[in-house]
């Protein structure tokens, strides 16, 4: 056997951080080209940066022999801090973003870039475009029981009530769990970070078909074209788990991807899980793009329960507890709408002086209907709903299962024939950069009738996907 022949061996560890992937290669070529020039730059002083330098290692003069850079196009530099220079000049002046990608892959990390490289590098595509991903929001809940914690019938019995007794979050721990549960189905890349901004904790699971290691330690390998990758994020102070669900950042994923994504999936639970204290992932039925509307609808804040109109109770609008709304709040509500119908009054006295002569009646007609449907939608919706809040929810799926509306004619006809519960097979799908803000609108336009439209249009269900009975969601979490 040649001495240069790349060798695979079996192996249940989690692949090191400092396993290179080729320059060449898709995964590292994709990673790259998909940042902009001003996230390239940071990156590359993030990776010279000395808490990853024993990760992040570039090229360097004095690890190399002189014959090997005859021909390259970047002279490799002799200490890290030249390196770090360099991309300061980058910054500091103006340029394309293909200099910038060049000079990593063909010049200061010619010889490869690890793993844990490739992971800041996806990550930070993530958190520069948080809607490149579509997520599913899971609750972690605890199976109960006495003795196998099952049913009878073997199912686990989900307790959501001992949120309040959730697993204490310890990353490296966690990650630890996690690679030992997973280590004899798959090779796999661990990555867990912190992000300040959102106040969550981002773990990147880099996945393997194969229990064998394809990866090398040199230029001269490649990686497997099979390698995927699912993200977690773990809301601080919050029993839910977003989980990602498109196929990641244009990679195809097939059915065997799919099972190694439900793999990671079901290890998560066992990972926080210890000896009679087991826990589950159970849906929630949401998912969305934005990171920032499954905080808000699946979070830590006390708009969880509280969304769509309702969410004046979570901001503390009114300065008291929602059971004195009526006693307390009707009173300074009334207070403020005297105050604003004076307001008003005098602005269209001001309005009507000038434009008397021009305005029909109509118009002043239209005008006040005009305000009383945003009055409406304004009770409906509260503060959510807004065009540009950052908290769109970009399909709604539901499933009516209502008996048909009776008249006068069909329930003569009913009476002789038919069934007085007929229900229909309908289904409706709300799709749009923002579902709700854009119910609202057609609220205030008088499209929908925002006094008689039902709760869940107005997203008190804080769900994407479900089932109406009796005029309200019935499925859940």
């Amino acid at each position: 056997m040649s001495r240069n022949a790349a060798l695979s061996v079996p192996a249940n560890a989690a692949l090191s951080h400092t396993l290179r992937l080729s320059p060449g290669s898709k995964d590292v070529s994709k990673a790259i080209q998909r940042l902009t020039r001003q996230s390239l730059i940071e990156l590359a002083l993030e990776w010279t940066d000395r808490k990853n330098r024993d990760y992040c290692r570039p090229y360097l003069a004095t690890s190399v022999d002189e014959d090997e850079d005859d021909e390259a196009p970047y002279t490799a530099a002799t200490s890290i801090e030249e390196i770090r220079e360099a991309y300061h000049e980058l910054k500091g002046r103006k340029g394309g973003k293909q200099e910038v990608a060049d000079r990593i892959l063909e010049g200061d990390w010619r010889h490869g870039v690890t793993l844990y490289q490739l992971a800041m590098a996806e990550t930070r595509y993530l958190l520069d475009h948080p809607n490149s991903l579509r997520w599913n929001a899971l609750k972690l809940s605890r199976v109960t029981g006495k003795g196998s914690a099952t049913a009878s019938d073997g199912t686990e019995i989900i307790d959501d009530s001992a949120s309040a007794n959730l697993p204490r979050f310890h990353a490296t721990t966690f990650v630890l769990n996690l690679q030992r549960e997973m280590a004899p189905l798959t090779n796999a890349h661990y990555y867990i970070t912190r992000v300040k901004s959102f106040g969550i904790s981002l773990l990147r699971v880099h996945i393997h078909d194969t229990p064998y290691t394809h990866l090398v330690h040199d230029a001269s390998g490649a990686t497997s074209d099979g390698s995927k990758s699912v993200f977690f994020v773990f809301p601080d102070g919050s029993p839910y788990v977003y989980v990602s669900l498109a196929t990641h950042l244009g990679q195809t994923v097939g059915s065997e991807g799919r099972e190694l994504r439900k793999v990671v999936v079901d290890a998560v639970p066992k990972a926080l899980s210890k000896p009679h204290n087991r826990y589950a992932l159970t849906t929630t039925s949401l998912s969305s793009r934005s990171l920032s509307t499954l905080l808000s609808l699946r979070g830590p804040g006390r708009s969880n329960a509280v969304p769509a109109g309702w969410s004046i109770f979570a901001e503390n609008s009114f300065g008291h507890d929602a059971l004195d709304y009526d006693t307390v709040g009707s009173n300074r509500r009334a207070s403020n709408t005297r105050a604003s119908a004076d307001k008003d009054s005098d602005t269209d006295k001001g309005i009507f002086s000038a434009g008397i002569k021009r305005m029909h009646g109509s118009n002043i007609k239209d005008s006040a209907a005009t305000k009383k449907r945003k009055s409406i939608a304004q009770a409906r919706f509260g503060p959510s709903g807004q065009e540009n809040d950052g908290q769109g929810l970009e399909r709604l799926d539901i499933r009516m299962e209502d008996p048909f509306p009776a008249t006068a004619a069909r329930a003569n006809e009913e009476a002789d024939q038919e069934d007085p519960e007929w229900r229909p097979d309908v289904k409706l799908s709300f799709q749009g950069s923002h579902v709700f803000a854009g119910v609202r609108q057609l609220v205030e336009q008088g499209v929908v009738d925002g006094e008689k439209m039902p709760g869940w249009m107005a997203g008190d269900a804080g769900v994407s996907v479900g089932v109406v009975r009796d005029g309200r969601i019935a499925e859940k979490s």
